[in-house]
């Protein structure tokens, strides 16, 4: 355990400052009050993978004021995370800031299970401010295990993947995956594919969340995809608000190659407004054989247009809920159905 402590400029191939392994702990605490408080990693790094910390097969837990910066290393710039074959590394992040760190996957983070490992990753009030990489340009979720990923209270700012793929977040998990999100903000990232999230899992949505002014080439705010062995599946429970989001390609809030849920509850709202693309204003551009379900009992509000690749794409609306569609739909070829609710 670590209280109000700087760690500065070390370096190693794995780990520039801590090697975590065989069950080890890394617990960084404060002990007093004001801004410089808390325990700093700075200008940190690792020629292979944690500028910061490795951690595998172990547990770190990042306590409040714990600041994460310039650090540096091929995966994850401040943090690398693995959880080898029938063991478990476990991430614990409260009140922590990740801040211009940078590496090639997983500017801050990378995390990674093996085929019968484990990782466990619970995030809640951190900050990811300016952090870069090749994809992920702030996290970085791989590996063919089972991870458990919740962000909770988490705000993305102008993290960018340079020339890749998820500009604060790259979720390619092969593996059983289960990403929540919930009461974030993702704004000014930017990327290739998926200006914020590049999503080729499993990803939920809860609470409020709100993307704006995020930009890519593809999928302004988030990019949705499938592999042979993966399924991109985005479900957005709650509120989430999508604002001045742009693509300069297709997808000016979201690029969808496979399926998406707009789920608000009694009350809450879902709503686009602001996001372009090359064809101009575009909320949602949809691939062959995707699909987008609207469901639950709040109101789901398209001020900016649909569009899609072709006639494959299915749209269908159940539920008690309201769909708003203030914008053209011209654009979308694919099919639509009204089941429940109000359609105006």
């Amino acid at each position: 355990s670590v209280t109000d402590t700087t760690f500065a400029a070390n370096t190693a191939t794995n780990g520039g400052a801590f090697f975590i392994d065989k069950n080890g702990m890394l617990t960084t605490t404060s002990g007093e009050a004001g801004s410089d408080a808390g325990t700093l990693f700075e200008g940190n790094s690792a020629t292979t993978n944690g500028g910061a910390v490795y951690v595998q097969n172990g547990t770190v837990d990042l306590g409040s004021g714990t600041r994460l910066q310039g650090n540096q290393a091929v995966k994850g710039g401040a943090i690398y995370a693995l959880g080898g074959k029938d063991a478990s590394a476990k991430l614990t992040f409260a009140d922590a800031v990740f801040g211009k760190n940078n590496g090639t996957y997983g500017g801050a983070v990378y995390s990674s299970a093996s085929v019968g490992g484990t990782v466990n990753v619970a995030a809640s009030d951190v900050v990811f401010e300016g952090n870069t990489a090749t994809s992920g340009g702030a996290v970085y979720l791989g590996g063919s295990g089972t991870s458990d990923i919740a962000f909770t209270d988490a705000v993305f700012k102008e993290n960018q993947a340079n020339t890749g793929n998820g500009g604060a977040i790259y979720s390619g998990i092969s593996g059983s995956s289960n990403l929540a999100i919930a009461d974030s903000s993702f704004e000014g990232n930017s990327a290739g594919y998926g200006g914020a999230v590049f999503n080729n899992g499993q990803l939920a949505t809860s609470g409020n969340v709100v993307f704006s002014g995020n930009r890519a080439t593809y999928g302004g705010a988030v990019y949705n995809y499938f592999t042979s062995t993966t399924d991109g599946s985005l479900v957005f429970n709650g509120g989430a608000r999508f604002t001045g989001n742009t693509a300069s390609g297709l997808g000016g809030a979201i690029y969808n190659t496979r399926s998406i849920t707009l789920n608000p509850g009694a009350g809450q709202e879902i709503v686009f407004n602001g996001n372009t693309d090359s064809t101009g204003s575009n909320a949602i551009f949809m691939g062959d054989g995707s699909s987008l379900d609207i469901t639950g009992d709040g109101k789901v509000v398209f001020n900016d247009a649909l569009s899609s690749q072709s006639a494959t794409p299915a749209l269908k609306k159940t539920g008690s809920g309201e769909l708003l569609l203030n914008a053209s739909m011209d654009g979308f070829l694919g099919t639509a159905s009204f089941e429940g609710g109000l359609t105006s």
